[in-house]
């Protein structure tokens, strides 16, 4: 063995010229390959192609066609690839494709058309507009049913891929913020079953800060924006040892915030999570007086600018009645609670609920106050009524009121509001239309509940004599309560 070993060195050191020159041709051959390709693929790139395909993504996308879109995606990416391996564009395309990826992973099962199922929708929707408390809650509920978690190991390739080229490329093109909010996006789904990338969304977000400042100064609005989106991804908990410390830390910040969407008001409901966001770290300091005045402070800014029934109003007036119920002020919570409600009549922000009225029936029926609950009934359905007539939300108010009666035992009076919710949908929907079929099935059994067995019987009848007619399609929301 060893014979042939020393054998075996010796030619090699014979030989060792010949060998040295053809290893040295064959790697100049493969870097003449390398040369070539690369050149080949820059002749043949074709900026015109890629903005094409990402145009046609975005398109897709907003319709909320999500596979199509990932097609055109996937052959942006094929055409950045040709621009080389640090270009920005690839970053974008790969990003954009991985961003598609983790939204079709939320698909319902099967579902061939790549539409979004409603719940992934909402998710989707609270991160779109800053809602990043409620898409971190929806996203730890939503992880378990996502159908295909497998795809995102190759979201996750795709985001260090374009994590990589924006860490090399110093630019302030615009298009590099929109990179940083898309791989935020990705990072929020990825983050649950990779811990690495738990810091990853602060990290980014203080890049978007920074290139942000320097584009558009230090008070522009999107940088609030950006200040909110930090402090939705900080990573603590309330039970977190050094939670006080980071609140104490992260106060300056959100007070820049609020002050920037004071002062640059262009939406109510803007400044009022602002001052959600800012309320919530005063009274984790245990400073309740600082809550108070700040909502106030917004109230009179929104009145000011838009009016006594303006944008945001009854939101506000909805989260310093919250605030007051929590520290059990009753009397200023109630107040808080009517005001708000009164103006969501007159400005809804919900297309069929009032929440601040909700608190209000939620607090009576804590407080087993019936006679509160009908005066209040009686108040703000003739209101409705004058305001709206024979609406939609009339209907909503109706199904509400006599969903609480029926919980409560009250047969006649929820049998009562339940009739007239129908009356009202018969006609502005017509009595074929289907959700009415439900309508009537409920105020049946009300009905037997209180003995009027003729009254039950008519309306199974109307239904039977309709079966085989119910109308699916129609241009008018469903009359449900508390439809958004």
């Amino acid at each position: 063995m060893s014979n042939r070993l020393s054998r075996l060195t010796h030619w090699l050191w014979q030989h060792r010229l010949p060998l040295l020159r053809l290893s040295a041709g064959a790697l100049l051959l493969w870097l003449v390959y390398l040369g070539g390709l690369t050149l080949y693929n820059r002749l043949t790139a074709s900026p015109a192609k890629w903005q094409a395909e990402m145009a046609a993504g975005k398109m897709a996308e907003a319709r909320n066609d999500y596979r199509d879109a990932q097609q055109h995606y996937q052959a942006a990416v094929c055409e950045a690839r040709k621009f080389g391996d640090w270009d920005l564009r690839l970053a974008e395309s790969l990003v954009k494709d991985a961003k598609l990826t983790c939204i079709l992973a939320t698909l319902s099962k099967g579902d061939p058309n790549g539409r979004i199922s409603g719940e992934a929708d909402s998710l989707l929707k609270s991160i779109e507009f800053l809602h990043f408390d409620d898409f971190q809650r929806d996203y730890l509920e939503f992880h378990e049913a996502i159908a295909d978690k497998e795809c995102l190991l190759d979201a996750r390739k795709q985001l260090h891929q374009s994590l990589a080229i924006i860490e090399k490329v110093n630019s302030n093109d615009v298009a590099l913020l929109d990179i940083i909010d898309d791989q935020v996006f990705v990072c929020g789904f990825l983050s649950e079953s990779d811990r690495s990338m738990r810091l990853l969304p602060t990290r980014l977000l203080r890049q978007k800060l920074a290139l942000q400042e320097r584009m558009y100064g230090n008070e522009d609005p999107r940088v609030a924006d950006t200040l909110l989106q930090l402090d939705s991804f900080d990573g603590y908990s309330r039970d977190d040892p050094g939670y006080q410390i980071h609140v104490k830390e992260t106060l300056p910040s959100i007070q820049r915030a609020y002050a920037i969407r004071e002062k640059h008001l262009s939406n109510g409901h803007e400044l009022v999570v602002a001052t959600g966001r800012l309320a919530n770290l005063y009274r984790d300091l245990g400073d309740n007086t600082s809550v108070v005045s700040l909502w106030k402070r917004t109230i009179a800014t929104l009145e000011k600018y838009y009016g006594a029934h303006g944008s945001g109003l009854s939101e506000a007036y909805l989260y310093l009645g919250n605030h007051y119920e929590y520290n059990h002020l009753d009397a200023q919570a109630i107040e808080a609670y009517r005001k708000g409600a009164i103006i969501d009549e007159y400005c809804p922000y919900y297309r069929n609920t009032n929440e601040s009225l909700d608190e209000l029936f939620k607090y009576f029926d804590k407080q087993h106050n019936q006679a509160a609950i009908e005066q209040l009934s009686q108040q703000f359905l003739a209101l409705r009524m004058r305001l709206n007539g024979q609406s939609n939300r009339v209907s909503n108010l109706c199904y509400d009121i006599s969903r609480r009666y029926e919980q409560q035992g009250d047969f006649n009076k929820a049998s009562h509001y339940a009739q007239k919710a129908l009356t009202i949908g018969e006609q502005l929907w017509g009595v074929n239309w289907y959700s009415l079929k439900d309508e009537r099935e409920r105020l049946s059994k009300l009905y037997q509940h209180c003995g009027k067995t003729a009254e039950a019987d008519k309306l199974t009848t109307q239904n039977d004599t309709l079966e085989g007619h119910f109308e699916y399609h129609t241009p008018h929301p469903m009359p449900t309560a508390n439809t958004r």
